[in-house]
């Protein structure tokens, strides 16, 4: 997951800006990035929707279209 996630943050290096995303309900970091991705990390107790969009990298296995607890994943705008 290391590399893959090195190789991703490469191809997708853009401006050091970020917009938070809101309602996430002070459980769930969520954050877009300039070039059309973002990333999501949830720190509650029970898994949380996704929002649209193809995911690249995960540190978890996915519960269907949940983001389970203590798992962080980078989506691709669109999909």
């Amino acid at each position: 997951m290391y590399r893959q996630a090195l190789n991703w943050r490469h191809k997708l290096r853009t401006a050091e800006s970020m917009d938070w995303m809101p309602g996430t309900g002070g459980q769930v970091l969520h954050f877009t990035r300039p070039g059309g991705w973002r990333s999501m990390t949830n720190f509650g107790p029970g898994p949380v929707p996704l929002p649209h969009g193809i995911v690249i990298v995960t540190s978890a296995p996915l519960e269907g279209n949940q983001l389970p607890a203590d798992t962080t994943v980078w989506i691709l705008n669109g999909g």
